[in-house]
């Protein structure tokens, strides 16, 4: 990563790198529509929404993922909200998809940690949980990096707004934000699938690398909720 020859946005304190960033992220996903299937090809995971519900209804109906009773786990209760927020999920992603916005990657791992501002402009990294799906699902990763603006009671609506500029080419901004609502919700249901693909594929020793993820995210969705 040294020879990106840049600084990661967050660690910048000016404030409208972070919201060109987020534009330039979007312009990334417009210029891959029409990609998908030579990326699921190539063996990309797809999270497309007319697949997501089923994914979401297997991911969430595990048992064997959120540490129950133990400090950083879930309670009991919050693992029957889990199970009982299936079918409003599975609703979202019908809902989502009726504003009819063309599908195309997203990294998994969008947040102010993994673009990197250069003299060329900006470069995004880490793509190893890189997915097909509805691209309003990006911002959800994105939302823990405030930290850099404490006190800017207006930076996560700045944001968004920068975001979705590139997107209104399809729909007024009005409409663009709802189906926002929806797609940020929706990303932490992805992340916590995403959370448990990494596990299914990482030796059991190393399940502690990645509990603290997947379990943040499952407590980020019931909160939504």
């Amino acid at each position: 990563m040294t020879d990106f020859k840049g600084a990661p946005v967050a660690t910048i304190k000016d404030f409208s790198v972070w919201e060109n960033a987020l534009r330039e992220y979007a312009r990334l996903q417009l210029s891959c529509i029409g990609h998908n299937d030579e990326l699921l090809r190539a063996g990309v995971r797809d999270r497309r929404l007319a697949v997501l519900g089923k994914q979401i209804e297997a991911g969430l109906s595990r048992n064997d993922m959120w540490l129950v009773g133990e400090p950083m786990g879930l309670s009991s209760e919050q693992v029957d909200q889990l199970h009982q927020a299936i079918p409003r999920l599975q609703a979202m992603c019908q809902e989502l998809a009726a504003f009819d916005l063309p599908e195309t990657i997203d990294t998994g791992d969008f947040h102010a940690y993994n673009v990197a501002q250069t003299a060329n402009g900006y470069v995004f990294y880490d793509w190893s949980d890189l997915t097909i799906t509805h691209p309003f699902v990006s911002l959800n990763p994105f939302v823990d990096y405030d930290s850099t603006f404490e006190g800017m009671t207006d930076y996560w609506e700045k944001l968004t707004r920068a975001y979705l500029e590139p997107w209104q080419k399809f729909l007024p901004q009005a409409e663009l934000e709802k189906a926002y609502q929806l797609g940020f919700i929706l990303g932490s249901a992805i992340q916590i699938l995403n959370y448990q693909w990494i596990q299914d594929n990482l030796e059991l020793e190393d399940h502690p690398n990645t509990q603290y993820g997947l379990l943040h995210f499952t407590k980020m969705l019931l909160n939504a909720l």
